[in-house]
């Protein structure tokens, strides 16, 4: 991102997404939508199919209320 001279705010502006929301994309806590890969491959003059690629996610931590709970019943 640094190499293109992309900022999380020009993220942000672009994609129209909070910084939570662009921390947990850039933190492979949440997947980019169709939308986000559209805009990405404009702006970023790649093709669609790069952005396509398969990718882990990391598993959120909860921090609600209920997060102890939650941790302990298993589904």
């Amino acid at each position: 991102m640094q190499n293109l001279g992309l900022s999380r705010k020009d993220l942000m502006e672009h994609l129209r997404k909070s910084s939570k929301r662009i921390s947990d994309i850039l933190n492979c806590r949440r997947a980019l939508t169709i939308a986000d890969i559209r805009t990405l491959s404009k702006m970023l003059h790649i093709p669609v199919d790069v952005l396509f690629e398969d990718y882990p996610l990391q598993k959120a931590r909860s921090r609600g209320p209920h997060a102890k709970f939650n941790a302990a019943v298993s589904y």
